[in-house]
C-alpha cells in the first residue's frame, strides 16, 4: 500500500466518522467507490488498534464499529460481525501462505497450523481472502502474482479437504481462493493452470453446502466443462479422465434438466474416464470410476432396467477387485453397500439368491461402517439391510422379520427426526411394514407399533411436500387399522376408510392406476367389514370399490390381483348368502388362477396364489352346497385337488413316460423353454414399471399351444402326463362311471370351517353330502396334532400302546358311523379319498358301531356273499389254511370291536383323487409273474433272507438288488424295471415335511427320492410294495389338497397299485403281513382284497395259529431268528398282532 492511497483511506475514514446521518454516510461511500476494498478495512483496523494502545478506547470502539459497518457494506460476512478485525485475517493469511510455501503444501505441516487457528476459518476469511488477493494482484509483478496465485490454489486444495472446523466455511474459503486465483490464471495467459483451477473449483461447488444446491451443481458443471476446453484426451489424457469422472459425478447429482438425460451424460463421462483409467495403469482411479459408473447404471432411466442393474453389478464387482477390505476399507464398504442395493433391485437371476447376495454385501459393509466410526453410513446400510430382510425368501420368515426390525431400529438411532427428517420418515414407514408382517410377539402389540411408525412417517410425509410417499403411507396405515385388534372395532374401520380415501386423493386412476386399484380393493375390504353406517350402503360401496379395482386388475394384465380381488368380492357375497353371486365371483377367481400360476415367477407371488386359491375353493364348494348344487361342489373338490397337485409337481419339468418319439420331446422342451423365457421377460417388465402391466398375450398363446400339444400328441402315449401339465376337470358323470353298482366312493374335504364327506355311488344322480359342525374340524386338527403326531414323535411306545384307543376317538370325531349309514347297503367295496390330515391316518382301521347294516364280520364275506376277484393267472398250491377266524367278541373296551375293513367284503382302498383313479383304471396290466426286489440296502434288517426267499417262491421270475448292490443308479437304470409286474422295496423310508419332493427310500449309499420316483417308468407294473417306514405320509406344512407322498410318485410312474406304510412298522409283524398279503395276491385276489384279508388274518392270529402259519409257509428261519420269535411269543398276549399298530399301517392305494 503506497502512501498516497493510505492518505486517501484516512481522509475517507475521517469523513465517515464526521457525517451527520445515514444519507450523508451513503453519499460519501458512493462518491469513493475506488476506496471500498479490504485495504480500507485494514487501515480502519490499524488505526483502531493504535488508539486502543494509546488509551483512546472510545475512539477505538467507534472505529471498530465503523469497520463492522463497512464489512457489511462490502458483503464480507453473512453472519454476525466477526470477533476478529480484518487485519487479523490478513495476517493469518500471510502466515499460512508462508507455511504452505516453506512446506511445499505438506498437509502434515499445514493442518496442525490450521488447527491452531480454527477461530479464523470462517466465511469472513473467505471474503477477505478474495478481496485482499484481487486488490493485491494488480500491484504485484507478474512473477510474484503467479507465485501468490499458486499458493492460494494450494491453500484452496488443502482447506477443501481439511477435516476440522466448519466444513461449510472451509468450502467457501476454497471457492473464494480459486476464484481469486483465476484473476491471474486466465485461459489466455495460463491455460493449464486455468484448467486445473476450474476443475478444483468444480469440485468445491459440487460439495458446497451454502447456497442453492441446484445452482451449485450448475456452477460445478460449468467449471468442469471449462477445464475440458484445455484438458483434451490427446493433450492431457490423465487430467481429461479425472475431470470426466468429476463431471460424471456432477451430472449424477444434477437437479435441473431432465433426470434421464443427466444420467446419460454421467454414464458417458464415466465411460470416457475409463478410456484412460484402465485397471492396469490406474487401478485406484479405475475402481473409483467403476463404482461411480455402477451408481449411475443403478439410477438409469433409459434402456432396459434389468440390463442396467446387470451393468451396475458388473461395475461394482470391478471396483471391488481393487477396493479390497485390507487396502481400501472405507471404499470397500461403500461399494459393498452399493452392490447390496443393486442385488436388492436385481431382476435377473433367482430372486431368493439375489436377496442373499444383498444381505451378504450389506453385512460386509457394516464390518467397516460401524456406529462409532461412520454413524450416518452405518444408519444407511442398516436401513438397506432391514429392507433386504423384509424381502428375504430363504430362512425362517419370523426370524427374517425380526432381523428387519432390528436393522430399522438401529438406523433410527442416527436417523432422528431433527437431524435427518426424510430418512427418519422413510425408515419409520419401513419399520411399520415390518411390524405389520411380524409373526413373533403379540399380534395386537405389533399392529400398534406399525400404526405408531406410520403416523411418525406422516409427520414428514405431508400431502404438500411428499404427496406420493404420503399416499403410500396412508394406504399402509389403512391396512394396519383394518387389522387392528385393540381399540373399538368400528372406530378402527373408520380410521382405515379415512386413510384409504386420503391415499386415493393422490392415487388417481389416471396418474397411478395400479396403486388406485390396490387401494380400491383395500377400501372394498374396509366397507365390507364396516360396522357404522347403513349396512346396505356399505355393501354397495364395497362392491363398487371391488369393481373399480377389477377395471385395472384384469385377468390378462394382473392375474394374481384379479384372483385376490374376485376372492374378496366372493367373500362379501358369501357372507350375505348371495350364493349365485358368490359362485360367479369365485369362478372368475378360479379362471384367473391358472393364469396366476403361470405368471407368478417369485416365491412370494406363488404363495399369494396358493393362499388365495385355497380360500376360493373352500368357499365355492360351500357356496355350491348352500345353493343346492352338490354335483358342482364335488367337481370343484376334485378340481381343487388336481390344481394343487399340479402346483407341487410341475416345478420339476416331468417328462412323458414310454416310447415317446424324440420330435415330440423336442417340441415339448421348446414350448417349455419359450414359456419360461416369456415368464422371465414379463417379470422383468413388471418390475421395471409396476404401474404399467406387460402384455401377456404371447404367454397365453404359448400356454394354449402347450395344452393342445399335450392333448393331441402326448396324452395318447402317456395319459398321466396331462394330469400335472394340462389337467381337464373331471365331471360328476365321469366320476360315477369309475365304480359299479356295488362300490362307493367316500371323499373327504376339509374347508376352513368344517369337514365335508361326499358319498358317490354309480346310480345316484348327485352325491350324498355329509357336513360336520364347525367344532368338529377344530377337534380333528387338535386331535391329529396333540393326540397323534406329537405323541408319535415324542413317545413312540406310548403312542403304540394307545393307538387303538386313539383311533376310537378319531372315529367319533369324524362321525364315521353316521357317514357309513348313508352308504347304500348293496355297496360291497369302499374307495377312500382323504384330504389334508386324513392322508396320515389309517381310516380303514377305524372302529365302527353296532348296526344291523354294519354287523361285525372279520371274515372276507358279508351276508353269505362270495368274494369276486380277478381270476388267478397262475396255478397255486393250497396253503392248507383252514383256521377259523376268532370272534371279535370281548376284545377291547365295550365288547365287539368291528373295523371299517370288516364291513366291506370287496375291500377298502385309497386313491388320491377321482381324476387319478380314472387314469389308473385305464391301465390294464394283466400279468403278475415277475417280481423286482430291492432288499436291505443298509444291511440293518434282520429277516431279509426270510422275506426274499418266500417272495421268490411265489413268482416265476425275479430280480434282486440287495445290500451294497441296491443303489439308486442300479435301480433306475435296470432294464427289468420296464418289464416287471411287481416292484417290492424292503428298506427304510422317510418323509420330508419341509420339501416333499425330497422324501426318499434309503438305498445303498444313496436314496430314491420322490422326485426320482416321478421320473421312473413302470409300464407293466401292477403293484409297488413299500415295506418300509413312513412311506405313505403326506405334506402337512400346508392346507393344500395335493397328495405328494411316495405312493403318488409310483402311481404316476405307471403302477396300478401301491401298498405303503403310514408309520414306522414292526419288522416281524410286517414280514408276516407281507407274506400273507402275497399269498392272497397270488391266489388271484385284487390288491385291495388281498391286503384287507391279510390284515384281518394277521390281527386274528393266536399264538397257536401263528405256529401253524409258520409251518405252512415253510419259512427258513435260522437259530437266532427262531430264538427271537420264541422269546417274542412268550412275552406277547394271546393274539400277538391284534393291535392296529402291527397291521393297520399298510394301505392299498390305487386300482
Amino acid at each position: 500500500m503506497n502512501d498516497e492511497r493510505r492518505e486517501a483511506y484516512i481522509t475517507l475514514i475521517e469523513a465517515l466518522l464526521n457525517c451527520q446521518d445515514e444519507e450523508e454516510f451513503g453519499q460519501i461511500l458512493s462518491a469513493n467507490p475506488e476506496l471500498l476494498d479490504v485495504g480500507l478495512l485494514e487501515t480502519v483496523a490499524r488505526i483502531a488498534q493504535s488508539l486502543a494502545e494509546q488509551g483512546e478506547e472510545k475512539a477505538a470502539e467507534g472505529l471498530m464499529y465503523l469497520g463492522s459497518v463497512l464489512m457489511q457494506v462490502l458483503g464480507l460476512s453473512e453472519e454476525e460481525t466477526p470477533k476478529l478485525n480484518p487485519q487479523d485475517y490478513i495476517e493469518f493469511l500471510l502466515d499460512v501462505f508462508g507455511v504452505i510455501a516453506e512446506s511445499k503444501g505438506n498437509s502434515e505441516v499445514v493442518y496442525p497450523f490450521l488447527q491452531n487457528h480454527l477461530d479464523k476459518l470462517d466465511d469472513t476469511l473467505a471474503d477477505i481472502l478474495y478481496l485482499w488477493a484481487t486488490n493485491l494482484f494488480p500491484s504485484l509483478e507478474a512473477e510474484t502474482a503467479n507465485g501468490l496465485a499458486a499458493i492460494i490454489v494450494e491453500f484452496g486444495n488443502l482447506i477443501a479437504q481439511f477435516p476440522l472446523g466448519s466444513r461449510k466455511s472451509n468450502l467457501e474459503i476454497a471457492i473464494k481462493g480459486y476464484q481469486a486465483a483465476l484473476e491471474v490464471y486466465t485461459r489466455a495467459a495460463f491455460p493449464v493452470d486455468w484448467a486445473m483451477t476450474q476443475n478444483n473449483l468444480g469440485n468445491a461447488y459440487r460439495n458446497r453446502i451454502r447456497g442453492e444446491k441446484a445452482e451449485n451443481i450448475e456452477e460445478a458443471i460449468s467449471s468442469y466443462r471449462h477445464a475440458l476446453e484445455i484438458y483434451t484426451r490427446a493433450a492431457f489424457p490423465v487430467d481429461w479422465a479425472t475431470t470426466q469422472n468429476n463431471l460424471g459425478a456432477a451430472y449424477s447429482d444434477r437437479i435441473r434438466g431432465e433426470k434421464a438425460e443427466n444420467i446419460e451424460e454421467a454414464i458417458s463421462s464415466y465411460r470416457h474416464a475409463l478410456e484412460i483409467y484402465t485397471r492396469a495403469a490406474f487401478p485406484v482411479d479405475w475402481a473409483t470410476t467403476q463404482n461411480n459408473l455402477g451408481a449411475a447404471y443403478s439410477d438409469r432411466i433409459r434402456g432396459e432396467k434389468a440390463e442396467n442393474i446387470e451393468e451396475a453389478i458388473s461395475s461394482y464387482r470391478h471396483a471391488l477387485e481393487i477396493y479390497t477390505r485390507a487396502a481400501f476399507p472405507v471404499d470397500w464398504a461403500t461399494t459393498q453397500n452399493n452392490l447390496g442395493a443393486a442385488y436388492s433391485d436385481r431382476i435377473r437371476g433367482e430372486k431368493a439368491e439375489n436377496i442373499e447376495e444383498a444381505i451378504s454385501s450389506y453385512r460386509h459393509a457394516l464390518e467397516i461402517r460401524t456406529r462409532a466410526a461412520f454413524p450416518v453410513q452405518w444408519a444407511t446400510t442398516q436401513n438397506n439391510l432391514g429392507a433386504a430382510y423384509s424381502d428375504r425368501i430363504r430362512g425362517e420368515k419370523a426370524e427374517n422379520i425380526e432381523e428387519a426390525i432390528s436393522s430399522y431400529r438401529h438406523a433410527l438411532e442416527i436417523y432422528t427426526r431433527a437431524a435427518f427428517p426424510v430418512q427418519w420418515a422413510t425408515t419409520q414407514n419401513n419399520l411399520g411394514a415390518a411390524y405389520s408382517d411380524r409373526i413373533r410377539g403379540e399380534k395386537a402389540e405389533n399392529i400398534e407399533e406399525a400404526i405408531s411408525s406410520y403416523r411418525h412417517a406422516l409427520e414428514i410425509y405431508t400431502r404438500a411436500a411428499f404427496p406420493v410417499d404420503w399416499a403410500m403411507t396412508q394406504n399402509n396405515l389403512g391396512n394396519a387399522y383394518s387389522d387392528r385388534i385393540r381399540g373399538e372395532k368400528a372406530e378402527n374401520i373408520e380410521e382405515a376408510i379415512s386413510s384409504y380415501r386420503h391415499a386415493l386423493e393422490i392415487y388417481t386412476r389416471a396418474a397411478f392406476p395400479v396403486d388406485w386399484a390396490m387401494t380400491q380393493n383395500n377400501l372394498g375390504n374396509a366397507y365390507r367389514d364396516r360396522i357404522r353406517g347403513e349396512k346396505a350402503e356399505n355393501i354397495e360401496v364395497a362392491i363398487s370399490s371391488y369393481r373399480h379395482a377389477l377395471e385395472i386388475y384384469t385377468r390378462a394384465a394382473f392375474p394374481v390381483e384379479c384372483l385376490q380381488t374376485n376372492n374378496n368380492l366372493g367373500k362379501l357375497y358369501f357372507r350375505e348368502s348371495a350364493w349365485q353371486n358368490a359362485i360367479e365371483a369365485y369362478n372368475n377367481a378360479i379362471e384367473a388362477l391358472s393364469i396366476s400360476r403361470a405368471s407368478a415367477s417369485t416365491p412370494q407371488r406363488k404363495q399369494l396364489v396358493m393362499e388365495a386359491s385355497i380360500n376360493v375353493y373352500h368357499n365355492i364348494i360351500q357356496a355350491y352346497l348352500n345353493n343346492g348344487q352338490k354335483r358342482s361342489a364335488l367337481e370343484y373338490v376334485e378340481r381343487s385337488k388336481t390344481q394343487n397337485l399340479v402346483e407341487q409337481i410341475t416345478t420339476q419339468q416331468r417328462k412323458p413316460k414310454g416310447d415317446i418319439p424324440q420330435d415330440i420331446i423336442k417340441e415339448l422342451n421348446r414350448l417349455r423353454h419359450d414359456i419360461r423365457n416369456e415368464q422371465n421377460h414379463l417379470d422383468s417388465q413388471e418390475r421395471q414399471n409396476p404401474n404399467s402391466p406387460p402384455d401377456r398375450t404371447r404367454l397365453y398363446e404359448l400356454l394354449q399351444e402347450l395344452e393342445q400339444f399335450i392333448e393331441e400328441s402326448i396324452t395318447p402315449l402317456d395319459p398321466t402326463f396331462k394330469l400335472t401339465e394340462a389337467p381337464k376337470p373331471i365331471s360328476y358323470e365321469e366320476i360315477k362311471a369309475l365304480i359299479d353298482d356295488h362300490a362307493a366312493i367316500l371323499e373327504w374335504y376339509i374347508t376352513g370351517d368344517k369337514i365335508l364327506a361326499f358319498i358317490i355311488t354309480h346310480n345316484q344322480d348327485e352325491p350324498i353330502v355329509w357336513q360336520s359342525e364347525n367344532e368338529d374340524r377344530d377337534k380333528l386338527i387338535d386331535w391329529t396334532i396333540d393326540e397323534y403326531l406329537i405323541p408319535y414323535d415324542e413317545n413312540f411306545q406310548d403312542w403304540q400302546t394307545d393307538l387303538d384307543k386313539r383311533l376310537t376317538q378319531l372315529a367319533k370325531i369324524l362321525h364315521l358311523d353316521e357317514i357309513l349309514s348313508l352308504i347304500p347297503p348293496e355297496c360291497e367295496k369302499l374307495i377312500l379319498i382323504p384330504h389334508w390330515f386324513l392322508h396320515l391316518l389309517p381310516l380303514h382301521a377305524l372302529p365302527v358301531g353296532e348296526r344291523k347294516d354294519l354287523s361285525p364280520n372279520p371274515s372276507p364275506t358279508r351276508r353269505g356273499e362270495n368274494i369276486t376277484s380277478k381270476p388267478s393267472l397262475v396255478s397255486q398250491e393250497n396253503t392248507g389254511e383252514n383256521f377259523t377266524p376268532i370272534s371279535s367278541q370281548g376284545r377291547g373296551e365295550g365288547g365287539v370291536r368291528s373295523l371299517l375293513i370288516d364291513v366291506f367284503p370287496q375291500g377298502v382302498n385309497y386313491i388320491p383323487s377321482c381324476q387319478l383313479l380314472q387314469i389308473v383304471q385305464q391301465r390294464q396290466h394283466q400279468d403278475f409273474n415277475d417280481i423286482f426286489m430291492v432288499a436291505n440296502p443298509e444291511k440293518n434288517l434282520n429277516f431279509t433272507e426270510v422275506t426274499v426267499n418266500k417272495l421268490k417262491s411265489l413268482f416265476n421270475t425275479h430280480t434282486l438288488l440287495t445290500r451294497e448292490s441296491a443303489t439308486q443308479s442300479a435301480l433306475a437304470n435296470h432294464p427289468h424295471l420296464l418289464t416287471t409286474h411287481c416292484l417290492h422295496f424292503y428298506c427304510h423310508g422317510k418323509f420330508n415335511f419341509t420339501s416333499p419332493l425330497e422324501s426318499k427310500l434309503a438305498l445303498a449309499a444313496s436314496s430314491l427320492s420322490l422326485k426320482d420316483i416321478f421320473n421312473l417308468f413302470l409300464p407293466q407294473c401292477r403293484l409297488v410294495t413299500l415295506c418300509a417306514c413312513e412311506t405313505g405320509v403326506t405334506d402337512l406344512n400346508t392346507i393344500s389338497d395335493e397328495y405328494v407322498g411316495l405312493p403318488s410318485g409310483f402311481l404316476f410312474a405307471g403302477s396300478e397299485s401301491v401298498v405303503s406304510s403310514l408309520w414306522t412298522v414292526d419288522e416281524l409283524s410286517s414280514i408276516f403281513l407281507m407274506i400273507e398279503f402275497y399269498n392272497k395276491l397270488r391266489a388271484g385276489n385284487s390288491v385291495t382284497l388281498a391286503l384287507n384279508a391279510a390284515q384281518t388274518r394277521i390281527r386274528n392270529l393266536s399264538k397257536q395259529d401263528l405256529e401253524k402259519w409258520l409251518h405252512l409257509n415253510q419259512l427258513s428261519l435260522d437259530a437266532t431268528q427262531i430264538e427271537y420269535l420264541d422269546k417274542l411269543l412268550k412275552q406277547s398276549p394271546e393274539y400277538p398282532f391284534q393291535s392296529s399298530y402291527h397291521w393297520a399301517a399298510f394301505c392299498a392305494i390305487g386300482k
